[in-house]
């Protein structure tokens, strides 16, 4: 009998991001160490031009960068200040849940995979 055995490390539980109500993006502390990002990072955010899809892709960016969103850190989670982008693009991020695998592109390259909703929603705040 030959066995192999699975590593877990290659399936991290965490990989995934969200936007916030407040339009920040979020990710889990697990997510930027597979991508790289050291706390003192930023992200950049892009798409591709020759899909028609809709899917976003991340990579890790230098602090100084100023085309990258600068990292902040709460608790065990960081986040980008990606507020006017996602306004840009019109993603109702204060009635709808956004949230994202991270998948592996590219060396370095990870896309934002959308995951199921299950149709669920936030809740509005009561007045």
């Amino acid at each position: 009998m030959k066995l192999s055995f699975f590593d877990a490390a290659e399936y991290e539980k965490g990989l995934k991001c969200t936007i916030h109500k407040n339009g920040r993006l979020g990710f889990s502390s697990a997510a930027l160490k597979r991508m790289g990002v050291s706390t003192d990072a930023s992200i950049r955010i892009g798409k591709n031009d020759s899909d028609k899809g809709e899917d976003l892709y991340v990579v890790a960016g230098k602090r100084d960068d100023k085309s990258a969103f600068k990292l902040s850190k709460t608790g065990d989670y960081f986040y980008a200040n990606t507020k006017n982008l996602f306004d840009a693009m019109g993603l109702d991020y204060q009635n709808q849940m956004h949230t994202f695998d991270l998948v592996e592109a590219s060396s370095g390259v990870f896309k934002l995979q959308k995951r199921a909703s299950r149709g669920r929603t936030k809740r509005k705040k009561s007045e």
